[in-house]
């Protein structure tokens, strides 16, 4: 008798001990990755898209929803990539159809970007941003992990070799290859409200104790290359490649005032933009043979860098595409190239094209067209 009732609290014991267990592991289970991921990636790389001219009637081929990231790229000449709230695609440039995906289904993406090849994203753990992963483009292969304690509200940036998370109050460099921690950066009394990266590093307009300055730190170092006043007139951080671009509303115009990579005043262009025009652009300026090229919200502007000039403006809708010596101009249900000088080469009809353009990218004879939170490609 007494063996069974030692036998019956055994059995007992071990039966609280397993439904604890199984409360735990529940919870635990269905937070985890293995539970809710859904991945597929491809063993080698698809073939490019094929090249040629555009057409000289675009029709529509395909077009998705997805959250349209801020940087200036989202394919390479084999594959587009998009993204939704818990998902990233890599798609057929010609067709749209998913070649890879990477699916959490438990956490939300944060934020994303590309670097040249590598598709960088931040999915959400618990309260913070914490989960960076680097993805080739082509075929979805994971490169790298990196877990980072990162704030809930980022703004990611591509730089040259690294990227770059940005909040209000910090900004954290890492190492494109490999994905790793390079620095950190602060400024007492400073607040960031706005970020570009280029080649003169990162470049930040901040809130400092009522005053407002463009910042720029060096993308490798972390460390500060200049902090200068900006100027008056509601300042709006433009780009950071070559000189940093800074749009100022004066009287009925808007002035863009350039920067050096030293912080010296490089010169300032008068533009015909309205008071306000020109908000941080939502397609990258380009720069290309010392010709800055970017987008005021209502036209494209070609602005000499070496003479601080104004060469030309054309109507758009959107910024546009450098291709070679060409400017591809998004206009109403058309898009146009334009040479150097502002001469025009050809003109494509695209009835389908939406009314607002957020960036163009050339993938072989077809064109992607970024529209708030939509993709689609022409050929």
């Amino acid at each position: 008798m007494q063996r069974g009732r030692e036998w019956r609290r055994w059995l007992i014991g071990a039966a609280v001990v397993l439904v604890a267990a199984v409360a735990v592991a529940v919870p635990a289970i269905a937070d985890s990755d293995w539970y809710t991921l859904n991945y597929r990636s491809l063993s080698h790389a698809p073939k490019a898209a094929p090249s040629g001219a555009l057409p000289a009637s675009l029709q529509s081929r395909w077009s998705t929803h997805g959250i349209v990231q801020s940087g200036d790229l989202s394919s390479t000449s084999t594959t587009v990539v998009t993204v939704d709230q818990h998902e990233l695609y890599g798609r057929d440039p010609v067709t749209g159809s998913v070649r890879w995906h990477y699916r959490r289904g438990n956490t939300d993406l944060c934020a994303w970007t590309m670097d040249q090849s590598t598709v960088i994203a931040v999915f959400r753990n618990g309260a913070s941003c914490s989960d960076i992963t680097g993805f080739d483009a082509d075929t979805g292969k994971r490169r790298w992990y990196l877990n980072a304690d990162l704030p809930s509200a980022i703004q990611l940036l591509d730089g040259s070799g690294t990227y770059y998370a940005v909040d209000s109050g910090e900004v954290t460099g890492f190492y494109a290859d490999g994905g790793s921690k390079a620095w950190s950066y602060t400024k007492a009394g400073c607040t960031f409200d706005h970020a570009v990266g280029g080649d003169v590093g990162l470049v930040l307009l901040a809130d400092c104790s009522g005053r407002t300055d463009v910042i720029a730190v060096d993308g490798f170092t972390g460390k500060e290359r200049f902090d200068v006043p900006a100027p008056s007139g509601n300042p709006r951080l433009l780009s950071a490649d070559s000189d940093v671009v800074v749009a100022s509303d004066v009287g009925r115009h808007t002035e863009l005032s350039l920067y050096g990579s030293d912080g010296h005043a490089a010169g300032v262009v008068g533009v015909p933009t309205p008071p306000g025009g020109t908000g941080a652009p939502a397609g990258q300026p380009v720069v290309t043979d010392g010709h800055w090229i970017g987008f005021d919200g209502t036209e494209i502007l070609v602005i000499d860098l070496a003479h601080a000039r104004l060469l030309w403006t054309v109507g758009a809708v959107g910024p546009p595409a450098v291709h070679g010596q060409s400017v591809l101009v998004p206009g109403n249900r058309a898009l146009a190239d334009y040479d150097s000088d502002g001469r025009s080469l050809s003109h494509n009809d695209a009835p389908a094209l939406p009314k607002t353009v957020s960036g163009l990218e050339l993938i072989g004879d077809h064109v992607l067209v970024r529209s708030d939170n939509s993709v689609a490609v022409f050929g």
